[in-house]
């Protein structure tokens, strides 16, 4: 199964937390909100998942590679 992603935002209401830091990477109870995604995903069998992102792109997809080798 596959899911999309739309975090693409620049999050402007969440200013200054989103000056350096994507939303999706924004911690919920400890835990970035895009892993909290990831154990959902996981849990519903979710294999392939595409994300859309704007701002702080590069931050996202280190968090991804990081996430892989972890």
């Amino acid at each position: 199964m596959k899911a999309f992603l739309l975090a693409g935002g620049l999050g402007a209401r969440l200013r200054p937390l989103t000056d350096s830091t994507p939303k999706c990477l924004l911690p919920v109870q400890g835990a970035p909100l895009l892993q909290i995604w990831f154990d959902i995903f996981r849990q519903y069998s979710i294999d392939e998942v595409l994300i859309n992102v704007h701002s702080h792109g590069y931050a996202v997809r280190k968090f991804i590679d990081d996430t892989k080798t972890a």
